[in-house]
């Protein structure tokens, strides 16, 4: 066996030094080059045309630990017809996933090769850091995986250009970024284009392979997903996806489209159409579900970008339709499967001829979006089902900027269904506004950093084992994480976007995607304070009574003020799109304030009567819509019957009041409208109340099921 290793360690060295002097051998035919010719027009390879200009670096020496001297590039600029034609589709500029361009090995040592183009090497990370690359070993999914330094897999001689990260932008990158932008731009506004003739072209559909679903079935899922659940996470690359879609293309499988249809499908109003059992809510788009899984045994193995995609849409989707194993382990996949493909390096577009890969800028803007919807879907999750974050901002160099704008200021208005009867009829008709996606989005990242810092500091193992730590010294610094987390969500208040701004009362409603950064703040400074109150019990294990007393009552005030934020934007959600297809983002802040209000509240006082009557039609609605698998809020709903029988008994409400407030009779008769009145008794048998009628645990890390609570605490 060492033997063997030994022969093969020789061939590679062999192989090495052949290549090493072929490397040689160009640079001298190089250097015999008249330096004018470097810059003749007719100089550049014709194939070399659609690559970004970047930086080449000469090699004095390979495997010296001499700096690399940049040599003047003889890549002319990419030209827009170059890369984006409108007769020819991007999916024809890159082959099928099968036939993906293999990263191989090359003489050159590991460079780092930037999109900062007046940026210097850096002199020491490639010895001492050399940057993840490929393996040698064939690979059935995209092309080629990465490894790090730390791998036997890890190959020095390749050249996988990463791009420097965070150095600060210099005046001669601009014009290849601005190129770049404008490009993808275009790109999108074309595919844009292309998809609005799909209606009215069925020579086009006709050719388009849905899986076996329904033309119009198949579309009307996709303009679903386009409209509301693509703009919270921007985790699906539409123009790519849909160019693919049509042109038989590298960036959709038949998995990704039946992730998508699963999620649609719960937003849909065709329910007779998409239900397994047309009287059970619970099967609606479970078919593709099913499909999903019988498709994932033949893509587990071979990664690609857009099984990534699919399985984080199928996780995150899983979530609240009551699956949270299911879509936590789908949700885990993706993120190995992205760190396998490479998706949390900045590997910058390039297009080498002979041997390596490459990675145009639509393929590095789609990976750009996968590592940061995925995320901030892990934070959100991370929340919802009370468990540690699994992707941390540490491992990652990508790039937050992106750089295909089209859906910034795009107009946004409501889908609605032509083939079927809408769910409200009474939701008013809501007038078209810019999307603002992009810088959307960005706001929601920043809220998410906040959020991963408030799980490390108050929810998880290490915030309460701290066994060894005194009393006082305990309390302060937990009274420093409070102080710099407050001060980290303020500046995240003041610096959101004036287009962004939205204040209940005041402001015409902005579409869904904007509201959730706002709710998810509020929810964020609950989480922030409720360790520090009298009722924090369940977060810290640490006993709350230790803080001064000015201190909780301050946290209590907090907590009671986001409450009431989130009752105002969620009422002006629920009055202008009803919550039934509301984001689990959403559903999740109105957990918190439904909470904070039965548990922080004089339960004498008739002051939150309205707020409570309104977190109870909230609720079940959220029960008849998306979140119907979640079995938390029934508790809730089952606690604020209490507190509402309660108030009544002790105050006197004039008639109107009384009229407006659910009694007994009419919680039966909703609990039977939502699981059928032979599973009432069942679905609320075991002790979800206390004596006093206050939810028996009030834990808000992990609202989702409660067998998670107090894994982490």
């Amino acid at each position: 066996m060492r033997r063997t290793a030994i022969r093969i360690r020789k061939e590679d060295v062999r192989a090495l030094q052949r290549q090493v002097e072929e490397l040689k051998e160009q640079m001298r035919r190089k250097d015999q080059t008249p330096s004018h010719d470097l810059h003749s027009p007719n100089h550049a390879n014709p194939s070399e045309g659609q690559a970004l200009p970047m930086q080449q670096y000469s090699v004095d020496d390979v495997g010296s630990s001499r700096a690399f001297t940049p040599a003047n590039s003889s890549h002319p600029p990419t030209s827009v017809r170059s890369l984006l034609s409108e007769d020819t589709p991007p999916s024809s500029h890159r082959g099928p996933l099968s036939q993906s361009p293999v990263l191989t090995s090359s003489a050159a040592a590991a460079v780092l090769a930037s999109l900062d183009r007046g940026a210097e090497p850096n002199t020491e990370s490639h010895l001492l850091s050399p940057e993840p690359t490929q393996g040698s070993d064939g690979n059935e999914g995209d092309g080629f995986q990465l490894y790090g330094a730390t791998s036997l897999l890890h190959d020095q001689s390749s050249r996988t250009f990463l791009a420097t990260g965070h150095r600060e932008e210099t005046q001669e990158c601009a014009p290849s970024k601005d190129a770049t932008r404008d490009r993808l731009v275009s790109y999108a506004a074309l595919r844009r284009q292309e998809e609005v003739a799909l209606y009215s072209s069925p020579s086009i559909t006709s050719k388009i392979d849905f899986d076996g679903v329904p033309m119009d079935t198949a579309l009307h899922l996709l303009d679903l997903h386009w409209n509301r659940q693509h703009l919270s996470y921007l985790l699906t690359y539409r123009p790519a996806i849909m160019d693919s879609l049509i042109h038989n293309g590298p960036y959709v499988n038949k998995l990704l489209l039946n992730a998508i249809y699963f999620q649609s499908s719960l937003y849909s109003d065709r329910t007779s159409l998409l239900r397994q059992d047309p009287q059970d809510p619970q099967t609606m788009g479970m078919a593709f579900y099913e499909r999903f899984k019988s498709l994932l045994v033949d893509h587990i193995d071979k990664p690609t970008i857009p099984t990534v995609v699919a399985l984080l849409t199928c996780g995150a989707c899983l979530v609240p339709r009551g699956k949270q194993s299911a879509g936590w382990v789908f949700c885990g996949i993706a993120y190995r499967m992205m760190t396998d493909l490479g998706c949390h390096l900045d590997i910058e577009p390039t297009s080498q001829t002979g041997k390596g890969f490459k990675l145009t800028p639509i393929d590095v803007e789609m990976r750009k979006r996968i590592y940061w919807a995925a995320y901030v879907g892990d934070k959100l999750q991370s929340l919802f089902l009370g468990r540690p974050p699994a992707i941390h901002e540490t491992v990652g160099g990508v790039s937050e900027e992106f750089l295909d704008t089209y859906e910034e200021m795009e107009e946004w208005k409501p889908y609605a269904d032509p083939e079927a009867r809408p769910f409200d009829s009474s939701a008013p008709a809501y007038r078209g506004r810019p999307c603002y996606a992009i810088s959307t989005f960005r706001c929601l990242l920043q809220l998410c950093r906040i959020i991963s810092r408030i799980i490390d500091a108050f929810y998880t193992t290490d915030s309460t084992e701290r066994s060894k730590s005194s009393a006082e010294s305990l309390n302060t610094s937990l009274m420093q994480k409070r102080q710099d987390i407050r001060d980290r969500l303020r500046q995240f208040k003041d610096g959101i976007p004036a287009w962004l701004r939205f204040e209940s009362g005041v402001d015409s409603t902005p579409p869904p995607h904007q509201i959730t950064p706002h709710s998810l703040y509020w929810a964020s400074v609950i989480l922030t304070e409720l360790p520090f109150t009298n009722h924090g019990r369940s977060t810290l294990a640490h006993d709350s009574n230790s803080f001064q007393s000015s201190a909780q009552d301050e946290s209590r005030k907090k907590c009671i003020e986001a409450a009431l934020h989130i009752w105002k934007l969620v009422e002006a959600y629920k009055k202008t799109f009803t919550l039934r297809r509301a984001q689990y983002g959403i559903s999740y802040a109105t957990y918190c304030a439904v909470l904070v209000i039965l548990e922080h509240t004089d339960q004498n006082c008739d002051e939150y009567i309205e707020c409570i009557r309104f977190f109870w039609q909230a609720l079940l609605e959220f029960q008849r819509g998306c979140n119907y698998g979640l079995k938390r809020p029934l508790r809730l709903l089952k606690s604020l019957m209490g507190r509402i029988e309660k108030v009544t008994k002790n105050i006197n409400m004039d008639a109107t009041v009384v009229t407006d407030c659910p009694d007994l009779s009419a919680f039966q008769a909703d609990m039977a409208s939502l699981f059928g009145t032979g599973q009432t008794s069942e679905a609320w048998s075991g002790p979800w109340v206390a004596q006093d009628g206050l939810v028996a645990d009030n834990t808000l890390f992990g609202i989702a099921d409660d067998s998670l609570l107090g894994a982490y605490m």
